[in-house]
């Protein structure tokens, strides 16, 4: 079981995005820095280290994501269990969901996650290709 999160306070202006809140205590990984809040930026250089690391993050989100869709491909027979198109469209129903309170344009969530989709459905007929050989 996952303990309970606990409120982390950050030096005024700043975040710790990558900290990981477990049995009450903040860790963070070597490397990490504090990242200002938007509005604590002064110039586009503090802005440029935030997006960064935001963009870091997400680097490593999708490298997270792959291995599952590749952990997928064992439980898919065949070409036909590839895209599942009901399935398909109520995550980009849900991923419009996630989008909508952050006030992102729901448009470039879809595309995002369109590429994702892209990504992995190439990925699991490259997994069918190798079965065969």
């Amino acid at each position: 079981a996952c303990p309970e999160p606990v409120e982390v306070v950050c030096a005024p202006g700043h975040e710790t995005p990558k900290a990981h809140i477990m049995a009450g205590r903040k860790t963070r990984n070597p490397g990490d820095e504090l990242m200002k809040l938007p509005n604590a930026c002064r110039n586009l250089t503090d802005i440029r280290a935030a997006v960064n690391n935001i963009d870091r993050d997400l680097v490593k989100l999708l490298a997270r994501r792959q291995k599952y869709a590749l952990a997928a491909l064992k439980f898919k027979h065949d070409r036909r269990s590839i895209g599942d198109p009901r399935h398909r469209k109520a995550m980009f129903v849900q991923r419009n969901a996630w989008a909508k309170p952050g006030n992102l344009n729901t448009r470039m969530v879809q595309k995002i996650f369109q590429a994702i989709v892209d990504e992995s459905k190439r990925l699991h007929l490259a997994g069918f290709r190798a079965r065969r050989r």
